[in-house]
């Protein structure tokens, strides 16, 4: 089960922001949204599969941008 904030820090990352970009939006710092988010891998694998292929699309999508 998802505490209340890593299920808020989830459906930010899941809506595509940065992690940087949650902790401004949530008033964290990065490390709280990092630890939330290994934590979130931990308790529910699937979820963890589904960030894992968010970051890697993220960093394709920063190398197209930076190419361009």
């Amino acid at each position: 089960m998802l505490t209340r904030q890593e299920y808020k820090i989830l459906r930010l990352v899941l809506f595509g922001y940065e992690q940087q970009e949650v902790a401004k939006r949530l008033s964290l710092n990065t490390a709280t949204v990092s630890r939330s988010l290994d934590s979130v891998e931990r308790k529910n694998p699937l979820l963890g599969c589904a960030l894992g292929v968010i970051k890697k699309v993220h960093h394709q999508q920063q190398l197209a941008e930076a190419v361009a």
